[in-house]
């Protein structure tokens, strides 16, 4: 029987390096909206993009996503609502979705009760449930973008013929 060597034990305090896992911190986000008026006097378009923000990919079953806008008028109580379904694959840093609405008529009040405007990422309640990583959001402070009346008042009021914003 040949014996083989004892390699010695490592000092105290000092490991093998590990291989760091890669984690995944998926993150859809709205990043932007803007707002344009049209030929008809209250009449706006509202355009957003809707960018996976994250360094990994986003990867996730068909329709367990979407985005929700809803523009309300606090003149007239009308609300026009809009559902545009985000992709299930995108690669990382990438514009998962980008959306130009048709001519809101009477999208807006100008001149007391302009209104707001709501944009919302919603999930399938199951998302969270389905062992993916990968479509889990991290961040769920991303997934809502609002313009409060204020907003919506300086730009009808204005004479900006686009303006985006920001969170």
């Amino acid at each position: 029987m040949q014996l083989k060597p004892m390699q010695p034990a490592p000092r105290a305090g000092l490991q093998p390096p590990r291989t760091p896992a890669l984690v995944c911190h998926p993150d859809p986000a709205i990043t932007s909206v803007t707002l344009t008026k049209g030929k008809y006097p209250l009449g706006v378009t509202v355009s957003y993009p809707v960018t996976h923000v994250a360094l990994t990919p986003w990867h996730s079953a068909p329709n367990q996503q979407n985005l929700t806008l809803t523009a309300h008028n606090a003149n007239t109580n009308q609300t026009y609502a809009n559902i545009q379904r985000v992709p299930a694959d995108m690669p990382a840093r990438s514009v998962m979705l980008e959306f130009t609405t048709p001519m809101i008529k009477d999208a807006f009040d100008n001149f007391e009760f302009g209104g707001y405007l709501d944009l919302r990422i919603g999930y399938d309640p199951d998302i969270l449930l389905d062992s993916n990583p990968r479509n889990d959001d991290s961040n769920a402070a991303s997934n809502h973008f609002r313009l409060e009346n204020s907003d919506i008042l300086g730009f009808m009021k204005g004479p900006k013929r686009t303006q985006t914003y920001r969170p």
